[in-house]
């Protein structure tokens, strides 16, 4: 695989990733809000819901991590 077409492909992974990572955030968005007054969850299929969602959303980000082609730093001065 060519420097360049390595750089392009892990500058896609990167932005995947990264919206991966977003989606992590929205879905924890919130998550300990949801809290009576006895400090216990208001609804608790909500944070199970938001936590299988960042879940999802980790795995899916690691996966693009695992099936990219990474440049090394050689690759860099070669593009």
């Amino acid at each position: 695989m060519g420097s360049a077409y390595m750089i392009a492909a892990a500058v896609t992974a990167t932005e995947r990733v990264q919206a991966e990572v977003l989606k992590t955030f929205d879905a924890l968005n919130g998550f300990c809000s949801g809290v009576n007054a006895f400090g216990v969850f208001s609804d608790p299929c909500h944070q199970r819901a938001s936590l299988a969602a960042a879940r999802e959303a980790i795995e899916r980000a690691e996966k693009i991590m695992q099936e990219t082609a990474w440049p090394a730093p050689e690759d860099y001065t070669e593009a």
